[in-house]
C-alpha cells in the first residue's frame, strides 16, 4: 500500500492530472489499480486514471472526494498549481492549507487501501518488478499429449530485475502438476517450479542477465501435458499490450465449434453455454485470434467443444 499512496501523491504535484509531466509520475502500481496497460497511448492513459480517481471518490465521504477532486485537478487545473488548489480546499472547509493537506493525505490513504484490496496477491507480489508486454502462443492439440509453445515478452520495472515467474492451469478440473511438463527453451532458465494453489503452478524463471528498467525481454516455453483442453486463455495480472494465438487441431478431431474469449471473468472462460462470437478453422486446421490492450485480471483467446 505504501507503493500505491507514493505514486499517488507524487502524480498530484504541480498542475496534477493537467500538468505536462503528469505521465511520467504513473508508477507500476498506479497504472496496475488503473488498469493501464503497455499499448494504451497518453489519452487513454491519462483517461484510466481520471476513471479510476472517479471511481474512488464514491466511496468517500463529500468532503474527502472534494480533497481528491481538487488535489488531483481531476475536472482541470485551471492553471493553479497544487499549492494553490490547497488553499482553494481550504478555503472551501474552512481551515488553513496545512489542515487540508492533513485531509487529503488521509483520503488518499482511503484509497490506496481501496486499491490494494482490489489486488490480486500475484499482482501485488509483481507490480513494481515487471509485467507482460507481448504474449505469441502455439498450441498443438494431440493424444495422449498436447503441446503449448509460448513466447512471453516481458518489461522491467525496475534496474536488477534476475528472475520472473509464469502460473498455468490446466485441464478441468486442473491437473495434477506431475501430468504437466514445463521447460525453458530459451531466454532463461528454468529455476523452480511449485504448486502455488489448488489450480495453478508457478514456474520461476532466472534471467541471462539483469534487466534494466524499462529494458524488454524474451523467453520461450514448452508446456506439454496430458490433461484434456478446451480452451487456451491470457489472464494477465497486470494488463498486456498484445496476444496472438494459434490452436492447431490436427491429429485430433475438429471441434463442434470455436469461440471468443474476450474480456471475461477467468471462471467463464470456458463456459460453452455464453453467447460468443464464432471462430472458423482454416485449411491447416487451426483456429488464430490477436489481441490488443488486454485487461488486467480477465480473460482472452479460444475456447472449443469437442466433437
Amino acid at each position: 500500500m505504501t507503493d500505491v499512496l507514493s505514486e499517488l501523491k507524487t502524480l498530484r504535484k504541480g498542475f496534477g492530472l493537467d500538468d505536462p509531466k503528469a505521465l511520467t509520475r504513473i508508477g507500476p502500481w498506479l497504472r496496475l489499480a488503473a488498469g493501464v496497460t503497455d499499448g494504451d497511448d497518453d489519452a487513454a492513459t491519462r483517461a484510466k486514471i481520471q476513471l479510476f480517481l472517479r471511481h474512488a471518490t464514491a466511496t468517500l465521504s463529500a468532503r474527502e472526494a472534494r480533497a481528491i477532486t481538487l488535489g488531483f485537478a481531476v475536472d482541470g487545473s485551471d492553471e493553479r498549481r497544487f499549492e494553490a488548489r490547497l488553499r482553494q480546499l481550504g478555503r472551501e472547509t474552512g481551515c488553513d492549507p496545512r489542515t487540508a493537506r492533513r485531509h487529503l493525505d488521509a483520503a488518499l490513504q482511503k484509497v490506496a487501501e481501496q486499491a490494494c484490496a482490489a489486488m490480486s496477491p500475484e499482482a501485488m507480489t509483481r507490480a513494481d518488478l515487471w509485467h507482460l508486454r507481448h504474449l505469441v502462443a502455439h498450441v498443438r492439440l494431440g493424444t495422449p499429449f498436447s503441446e503449448v509453445r509460448e513466447v512471453r515478452r516481458v518489461i522491467s520495472h525496475r534496474d536488477g530485475l534476475r528472475e520472473v515467474a509464469f502460473s498455468y492451469s490446466v485441464g478441468e478440473p486442473p491437473t495434477d502438476p506431475a501430468d504437466m511438463a514445463i521447460d525453458v527453451l530459451r531466454g532463461g532458465v528454468r529455476a523452480a517450479s511449485e504448486r502455488c494453489s489448488a489450480t495453478r503452478t508457478r514456474v520461476r524463471v532466472g534471467l541471462p542477465h539483469p534487466l534494466r528498467r524499462s529494458e524488454t525481454h524474451g523467453v520461450t516455453l514448452k508446456i506439454i501435458t496430458s490433461a484434456p483442453m478446451s480452451f487456451y486463455v491470457c489472464t494477465p495480472q497486470c494488463g498486456c499490450a498484445r496476444f496472438d494465438l494459434v490452436v492447431g487441431f490436427r491429429g485430433t478431431s475438429a471441434p463442434d465449434r470455436i469461440w471468443l474469449v474476450q474480456d471475461e471473468l477467468p471462471m467463464e472462460a470456458g463456459d460453452p453455454e455464453r453467447a460468443r462470437i464464432p471462430v472458423p478453422l482454416d485449411t491447416k486446421g487451426s483456429a488464430t485470434a490477436s489481441f490488443t490492450h488486454l485487461n488486467p485480471n480477465r480473460s482472452y483467446g479460444l475456447a472449443w467443444a469437442p466433437a
